[in-house]
């Protein structure tokens, strides 16, 4: 009898089990949203430049863009450069001066350059377009300024060693269209760079196709305690749009940066006091917004970084003690918002939406706060990090209450029902049983 009524139990403990297990397997396959986390490791290769002269040492010496300490090579014909110092220019053809102009102390314009040159082999001037086909520098203490609507367009020659810089001295640009002329290839685009403390201020201009894979030639670059703003400006196919390297106190607020061929802001290199504010970023090559090497004190707020080839805003390689805040971060190919190795920032009320991964974190993952962030319809909410604090929803890997209520709604009358008709098919099994036995007693 006992044997009888474990038999019975069994029927129903198995009933049980391969419905509550259904519907377990179902919850874990079905219940969570599921989406493709694709990788976006690429292979990248950058020229190393730490042996490189600077642009400007390599332009005064006429030494080629591509020179070294190590494979330094002769000075170049080709490589000629118009040094602006307080009250006179100097003309240089690789590495010696060849002419020596007086101009007045009151900050030079490249229109008074021009005009005192008067060589279209060094530079013009046409209907307010200047054409560049050598460097122009300006140093120790002198002013420059490139303003509308005396001056509405630089063209720079694509050739060795043309560009428009500053060392020791101030750059202005105002209201101008700066891009590089149609000759040449792409490792000779030209580029606007500031060095050695100089102050580079812009204002409502454009810069197009230029830079390339060299030092502090990238595009428009702040570099050696530089500092400044660039504001209200466009910058589009350069290769990167704005570099800093150890600057310092630079205002980047307001501008668009789009279809650049690796970054559209690329703080980097122990640059500090950095403060983003209200600019787009979209459609670059790599990464929208990233501080790279030791970049720290500084502000990304307000900024819009969208449908970037690899992510929207990162932080790399130790920058520390950042804020990120008040940020856009949405359809990136990569990731949303990247700490990599760099502690200590803070990320709030950023909207993470569509990206690969909302919030990624690896390396050293010690950060001050990530709180009250809106991360939603992203691959995958985070990777390395909790998101205690923020508003998360229609993730992949994220629970769908609705489909793991749909399941458990159908298991459990379908239990119920299983149930029942193990009863009544064990009662009609015991009368069939009990009516024979008692037909051959």
């Amino acid at each position: 009898m006992r044997k009888r009524r474990r038999n019975g139990l069994g029927a129903y403990v198995l009933v049980l089990a391969i419905v509550i297990g259904t519907a377990a397997i179902a919850t874990v396959v079905v219940g969570k949203n599921r989406r493709t986390l694709y990788s976006t490791t690429e292979r990248f290769h950058r020229h190393i430049v730490s042996n490189a002269f600077d642009p400007i040492s390599a332009a005064e010496r006429g030494l080629l863009p591509t020179a070294t300490s190590t494979h330094r090579g002769g000075a170049h014909a080709g490589v000629r450069a118009i040094v602006v110092h307080p009250g006179r220019i100097v003309l240089l053809a690789a590495g010696k001066p060849v002419r020596t102009i007086a101009m007045p102390r009151s900050p030079a314009t490249l229109r008074a350059i021009v005009r005192s040159v008067r060589d279209p082999d060094w530079l013009s001037e046409s209907h307010g377009i200047v054409t560049l086909r050598a460097a122009v520098i300006a140093d120790r203490g002198s002013v420059l300024r490139v303003s509308a609507p005396l001056t509405r367009e630089v063209v720079l020659t694509r050739r060795a060693g043309v560009f428009l810089g500053a060392r020791h001295a101030r750059l202005r640009l105002d209201g101008v269209d700066v891009r590089s002329g149609p000759v040449g290839t792409t490792d000779d685009r030209p580029f606007v760079v500031a060095q050695r403390s100089s102050t580079m201020v812009i204002r409502g201009s454009s810069f197009r196709d230029l830079g390339h894979d060299w030092n502090s030639s990238y595009g428009v670059t702040w570099a050696s305690g530089s500092g400044g703003r660039v504001v209200d400006s466009r910058f589009a196919n350069c290769y990167i749009a704005i570099y800093t390297d150890a600057a310092h106190d630079l205002l980047i607020r307001g501008n668009v940066l789009r279809r650049n061929t690796l970054y559209g802001i690329d703080p980097h290199s122990h640059s500090g006091h950095i403060t983003v504010v209200g600019n787009l970023s979209e459609q670059n090559g790599r990464h929208g917004i990233i501080f790279s090497q030791d970049v720290t004190a500084s502000l990304v707020r307000g900024n819009t970084a969208r449908e970037n080839h690899l992510n929207g805003i990162m932080m790399d390689a130790s920058s520390t003690g950042n804020v990120i805040t008040d940020n856009v971060v949405e359809h990136n190919h990569g990731d949303g918002v990247v700490l990599a190795d760099s502690a200590d920032n803070t990320v709030t009320s950023n909207r993470i939406r569509g990206n690969r991964v909302g919030i990624l974190v690896r390396g050293a993952n010690r950060q001050r706060l990530i709180r009250g962030n809106d991360v939603s319809g992203n691959a995958l909410a985070a990777q390395g990090v909790t998101l205690t604090g923020n508003a998360v929803q229609d993730n992949g890997g994220e629970w769908e209450p609705e489909r793991v209520a749909a399941i458990w709604f159908v298991a459990v009358p379908l239990t119920a029902l299983l149930w029942w008709l193990t009863f009544r098919s064990r009662r009609s099994r015991d009368r069939r049983q009990r009516l024979r036995a008692a037909a051959t007693a």
